[in-house]
């Protein structure tokens, strides 16, 4: 896993941040800090306390999701900053990653990047009690991550529709994403970024579109490494020629 976030383009007056991958709330355990070039919730803090004088963000998303309680967390702390916050779903913005992306005063989505929105998950192990407190604590996150999709809502009595989109797991194209969500552009399509290295395993209703990227850009990869392989191939016979002669 690499780094989640990334600040390129820093000025005096504005900055660009990249979210890219899996949100995490603390770096692994099992690596050494030493050589660890992760970052977590914790250094994402300390990045937008460092902007706080910024006039301008710029920040691209294309993220399968990760731990909602990060996903919250970033949300509130971009809500909160004073800096125009224009945001671009560059691929996806799923689960925890779409709470993010409602920070935004622009929303830009193109027509095939993707907004997902779902009940959420958790892995848990133990008896009947464990279990019985683990599905209170998501119902209770669910009720949280529900108010931050209402009150950006366009009308406000679309709240049962987001609701039973919750529910269904629901992706939402830049068009759909457009009727109900505040600030949202749609722009055309583009070539949206890769989504190669996701886990979308968790899933059960990933677009056929992200998917097909996925393959697609996979495919560009090996095509790539063939590319070099061949034209290492045709230098090590070019030196093995001068050689001999």
């Amino acid at each position: 896993m690499s780094s989640f976030f990334e600040v390129k383009n820093q000025t005096e007056d504005s900055a660009e941040i990249y979210i890219i991958g899996q949100i995490q709330t603390e770096k692994p355990w099992w690596k050494d800090d030493e050589v660890n070039n992760e970052n977590c919730l914790r250094d994402f803090i300390k990045t937008l306390q460092d902007l706080k004088d910024v006039k301008n963000l710029v920040i691209h998303i294309n993220s399968p999701g990760g731990v909602l309680f990060a996903g919250v967390t970033m949300y509130n702390l971009l809500k909160n900053h004073l800096a125009h916050k224009k945001i671009y779903v560059d691929g996806s913005a799923a689960s925890a990653a779409s709470i993010i992306a409602m920070a935004g005063d622009e929303v830009i989505i193109p027509k095939n990047a993707f907004l997902m929105i779902h009940k959420p998950i958790v892995g848990v192990a133990g008896n009947a009690l464990d279990l019985q407190k683990a599905i209170e604590m998501l119902d209770s996150i669910e009720v949280g991550m529900l108010s931050i999709y209402e009150e950006n809502l366009i009308n406000s009595e679309d709240k049962d529709i987001i609701k039973q989109m919750v529910q269904d797991e629901t992706w939402l194209n830049g068009e759909e994403a457009a009727k109900y969500f505040k600030n949202v552009k749609v722009v055309d399509e583009v070539n949206i970024a890769a989504c190669s290295n996701f886990d979308f395993s968790c899933y059960k209703h990933v677009p056929k579109e992200l998917i097909k990227n996925e393959i697609n850009n996979t495919n560009d990869e090996l095509l790539e490494k063939e590319k070099l392989k061949k034209k290492e191939l045709e230098l090590m016979k070019a030196k093995l020629r001068l050689e001999i002669s």
